[in-house]
């Protein structure tokens, strides 16, 4: 991602107020515009218009509430995400911004590394936005300009959706337009024959066979010798096709360098004189020939004479075969343009439900409930019969179970009650949880059972469910491995590259929640010790005191005066 072009701009009360703000993004290299609160409103449609919005200024206040309306009222700026960094005493109208369109937001004081990685999320969603918006408009453009190249005919043929019933009609249409008593259609196999897909013809006999029976009948065309490999250029059709132009014949009886003697036993069958033959290949839009429409007799409307194909006859067959060729290929874009739709917009749906996830599982700070969160976020989109959620244990040495599908005994109790050392560890170096960790990167494995490279570790918490499907994915902060994220299904290759996909982007925003929330973890656990030592602190000090008192009581003194007396007092003899 080129930061270069993504313009990030900075609203606070007072520029001053945004300046170290303003250096650290200047220092990632973004472009950067600051205005302020105390500007009119309308003045913020004179920036250039940004990729990201962040608000740092002090909530809640009107002024904000009118920016937001702006933006989501104005049609280009309200799609532009928007961050908001405030602090923790703000909770009400976060949630009031949420409701007029805020996307997001960061505690303060927030790592700069934190910060960073939630600007770059955002913007590489923005990205990934307009560039499925740009690929939509490219294609409904081009959808719509075939509409407008396709001639009146084609305009009819296009109603055609079915590419065989297409191909048919245009044979029809050719054969009617050049008076033909037969037109014949070869499609090209993958093994380079010409298999004869149509024939549309006068009944010769009144006992003649119907066309579907001779089309079924016809043996393929060779295009090229089965021993030798050279090519056939004996046949007009497969010559048509191999030196991809038109052959016209006016008389086969008379025409050299062919052989129509398969025709000629034809005419001889059936009592039938084949004099003129028009060949013309069809194409792909790569130029690739995929075909070659042949008609057989063209006739003279008048006398109805067999006569020669004219320039006239060509013309107009080789324009209804190039319609072909552009309706077939409309055909294929309007189902691509269809699928790609479909697949567009199931990435929104996708990204819609990321960014929901997100929005969920950053909601508590807690890290045993953010943990549930993503837990459950996942359970939402991809199904699974068991999951855990690993995180490094204090030490660093293990990998600590600290949630489960199906659930822990001891995750039914209050949170606090659950001590790491209750929970299952494995060890970082071995089976699928080490390769995660070694490699940095996700695994997908249809069957277990199959997967001899990586050995899965014994006694993992769904062993009882002798899984098959296994989807790891590893939770990142800074390039590091922080904790891991794994499915299992008891069904083989019940997981895909899609479900993958989903669990990274997920996993995207679960190591930031994770971070965050064992941050808060560590301060409140710093906070405890803190606490202890001031309680110990205090308890010395209050011992302290009590001692003095006592000390300092006359009756202490007058015990003390009487023990002296009796210390000093002479033994006796």
């Amino acid at each position: 991602m080129n930061r270069h072009n993504n313009h990030v701009l900075v609203i606070a009360d007072k520029k001053s107020e945004a300046a170290t703000l303003v250096d650290y993004l200047q220092q990632l290299e973004y472009p950067v515009s600051v205005i302020t609160t105390t500007q009119p409103v309308n003045q913020l449609f004179a920036v250039k218009q940004p990729d990201l919005i962040i608000f740092k200024t002090s909530f809640p206040q009107p002024t904000i509430d009118e920016f937001l309306a702006q933006l989501k009222a104005h049609p280009d700026w309200a799609i532009i995400p928007l961050l908001a960094l405030t602090d923790q005493s703000n909770q009400k109208h976060r949630e009031h911004l949420f409701e007029l369109g805020l996307d997001d937001y960061l505690l303060e004081p927030s790592s700069p590394t934190l910060l960073g990685a939630r600007i770059a999320h955002h913007l590489r969603f923005k990205q990934l936005r307009d560039q499925k918006q740009a690929e939509l408009r490219e294609m409904e453009k081009l959808a719509a300009d075939l509409k407008q190249v396709v001639l009146p005919l084609g305009v009819a043929l296009s109603t055609e959706k079915d590419p065989d019933h297409l191909l048919e009609r245009i044979l029809l249409e050719t054969r009617s337009i050049c008076n033909a008593d037969a037109g014949l259609l070869y499609l090209r196999t993958e093994d380079d024959l010409l298999r004869l897909a149509l024939r549309r013809s006068i009944p010769l006999t009144a006992t003649d066979d119907n066309d579907e029976v001779k089309t079924t009948l016809s043996p393929p065309l060779r295009m090229y010798d089965k021993q030798s490999g050279a090519p056939n250029y004996s046949n007009v059709a497969t010559c048509a096709a191999l030196n991809n132009h038109s052959i016209n014949i006016p008389d086969i009886y008379t025409a050299q360098g062919f052989d129509f003697s398969g025709t000629k036993d034809f005419d001889r069958t059936y009592n039938y004189r084949t004099i003129s033959i028009l060949a013309i290949p069809l194409k792909n839009p790569l130029d690739e020939v995929i075909g070659v429409f042949e008609l057989i007799n063209a006739k003279d409307s008048t006398t109805g004479q067999v006569i020669p194909f004219d320039a006239y006859h060509q013309l107009v067959a080789e324009s209804l075969t190039s319609l072909a060729t552009v309706a077939l290929n409309y055909q294929g874009l309007l189902i691509e343009r269809d699928n790609m739709l479909a697949a567009l917009q199931a990435r929104m749906a996708e990204l819609r439900t990321i960014h929901q996830i997100g929005q969920t599982i950053s909601s508590s700070v807690d890290l045993d409930k953010t943990l549930s969160y993503i837990l459950s976020s996942i359970q939402s989109v991809i199904a699974f019969d068991g999951a855990e959620i690993c995180l490094p244990d204090q030490a660093g040495d293990k990998m600590v179970c600290r949630i489960a599908y199906p659930p822990l005994a001891q995750e039914s109790g209050e949170p606090d009650q659950t001590l790491e050392t209750d929970m299952p560890m494995y060890d970082p170096k071995s089976g699928y949880i080490g390769h995660i960790i070694q490699k940095g990167q996700s695994i997908l494995v249809a069957n277990i059972a199959t997967h001899h490279e990586i050995q899965m570790e014994l006694d993992r918490t769904w062993s009882n469910l002798k899984p098959q499907g296994y989807l790891g994915v590893p939770l990142k902060a800074n390039n590091q491995v922080i904790g891991i994220i794994e499915l299992v299904c008891q069904q083989a290759a019940a997981f895909n590259q899609e479900n993958l996909h989903l669990l990274e982007s997920i996993a995207m925003q679960a190591s930031v929640a994770i971070q965050n929330a064992r941050e808060v973890e560590s301060r409140e656990q710093k906070l405890k010790q803190t606490i202890q030592e001031l309680r110990i602190q205090i308890d010395t000090n209050k011992q302290q005191a009590e001692v003095e008192q006592i000390i300092n009581s006359d009756y202490f003194q007058t015990l003390s005066t009487k023990a002296k007396q009796l210390r000093d007092r002479p033994k006796p003899k």
